[in-house]
């Protein structure tokens, strides 16, 4: 039985202060609605996933180590200078349509 937010909330489940999920903007909206005060952050191994659905299969082992990269840093801070460093790396290596979605969505990932 799929459980949403709403489901949940009625089963007594309180103080939500993040929720970490894949995209999928109906679980987004309805998070926001039914614990407004909780924050969303996207779920790195799903971000990851639709990433590499941009990656040619030969540069896969190499774009994993910049991606993961970004997320090792100690703060968010650097894990956003990281990412402009591998957005730039990614077109070099003509990966724009990569390149581009990291610079979109990174941020959903550096909630927490």
């Amino acid at each position: 039985m799929l459980r949403t937010p709403k489901h949940l909330k009625e089963r007594g489940l309180q103080g939500i202060e993040l929720v970490i999920s894949d995209a999928c903007l109906g679980l987004v909206e309805s998070v926001t609605e039914v614990y407004p005060q909780a924050r969303w952050q996207r779920c790195v191994v799903h971000w990851y996933r639709n990433a590499f659905s941009h990656v040619p299969s030969a540069k896969m082992r190499e774009v994993s180590l910049m991606l993961k990269a970004i997320h090792a840093q100690e703060s968010r801070e650097t894990a956003r200078a990281k990412a402009e460093e591998v957005a730039g790396k990614l077109k070099a290596l003509r990966l724009a349509k990569v390149a581009q979605w990291l610079e979109e969505t990174v941020e959903e990932t550096l909630v927490y």
